[in-house]
This record gives structure tokens, C-alpha cells and sequence, in this order.
């Protein structure tokens, strides 16, 4: 995510967004817990989109699975 998309999300300019990471400017309390739950969020979605991959590899190999004994069966 780039500085101006961040801003936006917080709702400052992409120049306040540079100062806070060049430690010029510290965000006000407010910003800090806005920044602290966007992080929480990142890390839930990342969470979720690594166990729903892995749901999908299982539901694959089952999926394959079923098509090799049927076919075997069918012989």
C-alpha cells in the first residue's frame, strides 16, 4: 500500500504519512489506534486467506481422491 493510500485511509495528507515514518511527526492517539487496528485487520486477513488456501489444496486432494476411486470402481 503506498503512503497516499494509507493517507486516505486515515484521513491526512501522504506528507503526514512520510514524517510519521521519518520519525519528524508522531500520530495524535486517535491516528495511533487507527494504525493499530488496520494492522490487527492486515493480520486477520492474512489469517483467512492462508487457511481458506489450504481449505482449497485439502478440498483438491479430496476432490481427486474421489475421482481415482471412482474410476476404479467402475472397472
Amino acid at each position: 500500500m503506498s503512503q497516499a493510500q494509507f493517507a486516505q485511509l486515515l484521513g491526512v495528507h501522504w506528507v503526514t504519512v512520510s514524517r510519521w515514518e521519518r520519525g519528524e511527526l508522531k500520530p495524535s492517539p486517535y491516528q495511533q489506534e487507527m494504525i493499530s487496528k488496520f494492522q490487527a485487520a492486515s493480520r486477520h486477513e492474512k489469517d483467512i486467506g492462508q487457511k481458506a488456501a489450504n481449505e482449497l489444496l485439502v478440498a483438491g486432494a479430496i476432490a481427486a481422491l474421489l475421482l481415482l476411486l471412482i474410476a476404479a470402481n467402475s472397472k
